[in-house]
């Protein structure tokens, strides 16, 4: 992504490949929202990066699990973790991500069949 491709909605389709989103330098303002937008549940991934271990995700989702009806909250560890996985994204998964100049806070909802749907890590 790009530093000008701020406030913009990433729109997600069915995808035939997971899909890697890498952050732009950080900036104070950025924003991104990825929004699914399939029509069924998607059998690939979403993968995003920052740029940096120094500039990391601070905040979590919500993750609806549809198999077993379950809502739980993940976080990041909001100390390394600059790595985020979402797993087979469904209908109702939006994912908002704002840079302070140092840090990504990330906010929102995904949902998924799929069990721990969402994955904070360090990637090095």
């Amino acid at each position: 992504l790009l530093a000008s491709d701020s406030g913009s909605i990433i729109l997600c389709p069915d995808l035939d490949a997971d899909h890697h989103f890498v952050l732009p330098a950080v900036q104070e303002g950025l924003s991104y929202e990825f929004w699914y937008t399939g029509t069924a549940a998607d059998a690939q991934d979403w993968e995003i990066k920052t740029r940096s271990a120094t500039n990391y995700f601070m905040g979590g989702l919500v993750m609806d699990d549809t198999d077993d009806g379950s809502t739980v909250v993940v976080d990041s560890d909001n100390d390394s973790n600059n790595h985020l996985k979402i797993l087979t994204p469904i209908a109702g998964t939006k994912v908002s991500i704002v840079c302070d100049g140092l840090l990504w806070y990330v906010n929102g909802q995904v949902v998924s069949a799929t069990d721990a749907a969402v994955v904070f890590a360090d990637h090095v």
